[in-house]
């Protein structure tokens, strides 16, 4: 048995409002309306899914039966039908739940290796490119922005790798990305610091006990 899950066609989670319902739809009708010159030769069936989805759960009583249908699925352990289309708001979406992650990550578990594999599932060149033709300034620069907060987390050479490619997500800003190389700059100078500390610590040690000995022989 299968079903469509028009929550995650609409990118938004399941207690979303009729509001968040609607602006979820709008934003994903005016990229995949069948008429809008830069929609794909799949435009057309996607946005009849995305309007099917939009139409149900702004119904009451298509909604309710739904919901009842839906809830019935997911208890005998089967999937839904469809993932949601890939879109910058479903991108942005990814991306709020890296972040999220990003704050509770544990640094005494390996929890690093997870964190660089969501970011480069979502900073693919597939979905790079996906954000460079979508023109939604406003929503790749929340995604930029909540992006910081992961590379914070991983060492300068990652980080480094991964800022190449967020810099590729318009619309350019040099504040953002002069802040970006700082960051980094900083990275790497504590990483060098760490780097000579036992040998600086070894220098001091040898050289008290230089000072000790030649004391003692006075």
């Amino acid at each position: 048995m299968s079903l469509k899950d028009y929550y995650t066609i609409l990118g938004v989670p399941p207690h979303a409002t009729r509001k968040e319902i609607k602006q979820a739809y709008r934003k994903l009708a005016m990229q995949f309306h069948p008429d809008k010159s830069e929609a794909g030769k799949n435009a057309n069936a996607t946005y009849q899914e995305i309007k099917e989805a939009y139409e149900t759960l702004m119904d009451p009583g298509r909604k309710e039966a739904y919901l009842r249908e839906r809830w019935y699925v997911q208890s005998l352990g089967h999937k839904f039908s469809r993932q949601q289309p890939v879109t910058a708001f479903s991108l942005l979406n990814d991306v709020i739940a890296i972040n999220r992650f990003s704050t509770l990550l544990n640094p005494f578990r390996n929890q690093k290796d997870k964190l660089k594999s969501y970011l480069e599932k979502v900073l693919s060149d597939e979905s790079i490119q996906l954000l460079v033709e979508s023109r939604e300034n406003e929503i790749n620069e929340q995604i930029k922005q909540l992006l910081l907060d992961p590379l914070r987390h991983l060492d300068a050479g990652e980080a480094t790798i991964f800022t190449e490619k967020i810099m590729r997500i318009p619309p350019d800003n040099n504040s953002y990305n002069d802040l970006v190389k700082k960051m980094i700059r900083q990275k790497r100078k504590k990483e060098l610091q760490k780097q000579y500390e036992p040998l600086l610590i070894i220098f001091l040690t040898l050289f008290l006990c230089l000072c000790i000995y030649l004391l003692g022989k006075r």
